[in-house]
């Protein structure tokens, strides 16, 4: 078509296919080149007040506080729920009973993809006032659509990844609106920038691939199903290592994240000498990251010790049970002091 960017065909046609495998209706889906961008103009739709606090965990990758730098807001990172591993709104109201300064918008993350509560989210952006925003990065089959905006990225390493891009989903039809202006530079009419807004959109060539993505999804997500469920059967039996929130649940994530019972180096360590490589895909968490060291935070004893034992097992497409039996057993050994 000759067309690249600027919302064309292509573009268009693979917003209208999210918002039907939603069944969210038109209106309702915007993408951006990236999900960091997408978060970045999710706050800036949703009225934060530039220079404010927002509150967010740390137990995040470094992405999500590098987003709200971005929009112009101040982190302030708060303790995540240990059994969660996501943010508790009660916790957040007492959080901005003390938090020093205006808070301008909360950021609630989706550990690994399970799903948040965002009937709860939406109730407390009703009652404070406050600008909340979703990170659902690898929520994509998880998805749960209300009025504050939720970000779900598309990079290569998700579940449903086409290269790079995202997309912003909300039931507000007029900020998804402001979503989609301010990834066009703040242009509402196409001509004049009403809004301070970036270049965010999505090229023709990121929306081609999903739409391929998107037509390839169901025999994707089977396969995705079958490797999550060869994991189960076997870990199932070792209630030594706690599985990441929701993994037994019906969505699937490209990630299958595990609490050791010790220390997640040492595993890492034995693991890597046997050849089998594992992540710790969110680090340390972003308050020990140096980009991030100087910014406020609340003591954190949740997401350090999160930090010290969750260890991300090889998850990929392709992976075969045999693969994943040699995992799990490799696993046991080294907890049973096997060489």
């Amino acid at each position: 078509n000759n067309w690249y960017t600027n919302f064309g065909p292509l573009h268009e046609r693979f917003v209208t296919s999210l918002e039907t495998h939603l069944g969210t209706g038109p209106g309702t889906v915007a993408c951006a080149a990236s999900a960091t961008l997408g978060l970045v103009i999710a706050l800036k739709a949703s009225g934060a007040p530039p220079g404010g606090i927002c509150l967010l965990p740390s137990w995040t990758f470094a992405a999500t506080a590098a987003a709200v730098v971005a929009a112009g807001l101040k982190p302030r990172f708060i303790d995540v729920d240990a059994v969660s591993w996501s943010l508790d709104p009660d916790h957040v109201r007492t959080a901005l009973d003390q938090a020093h300064g205006a808070c301008s918008a909360i950021v609630v993350v989706s550990p690994f993809g399970a799903s948040v509560d965002i009937k709860a989210w939406d109730r407390l952006s009703e009652e404070t006032g406050i600008a909340v925003v979703i990170d659902a990065a690898e929520g994509f089959d998880s998805l749960q659509v209300g009025r504050i905006p939720t970000v779900v990225s598309l990079h290569a390493t998700k579940a449903f990844g086409i290269g790079e891009g995202g997309f912003v989903a909300s039931g507000d039809r007029e900020l998804v609106a402001r979503v989609r202006s301010l990834s066009d530079y703040g242009r509402l009419d196409r001509k004049s920038a009403e809004l301070l807004g970036l270049n965010a959109k999505m090229s023709e060539y990121a929306a081609a691939v999903g739409l391929a993505t998107l037509e390839d999804w169901p025999q994707t997500r089977r396969t995705y199903e079958n490797l999550k469920a060869s994991y189960l059967e076997i870990l199932d039996k070792l209630p030594e290592f706690i599985l990441a929130p929701g993994l037994k649940e019906k969505w699937i994530t490209s990630t299958f994240n595990v609490v050791m019972p010790t220390a997640a180096a040492a595993v890492m360590e034995r693991l890597d000498g046997h050849g089998i490589e594992t992540r710790q895909w969110w680090d340390k968490g972003c308050h020990r990251q140096p980009a991030f060291a100087d910014f406020p935070r609340d003591d954190l004893p949740n997401t350090d010790w999160l930090a010290t034992h969750v260890v991300g097992l090889p998850y990929y497409l392709g992976m075969t049970k045999q693969d994943v039996n040699r995992v799990v057993d490799t696993l046991s050994d080294v907890f049973a002091g096997t060489p």
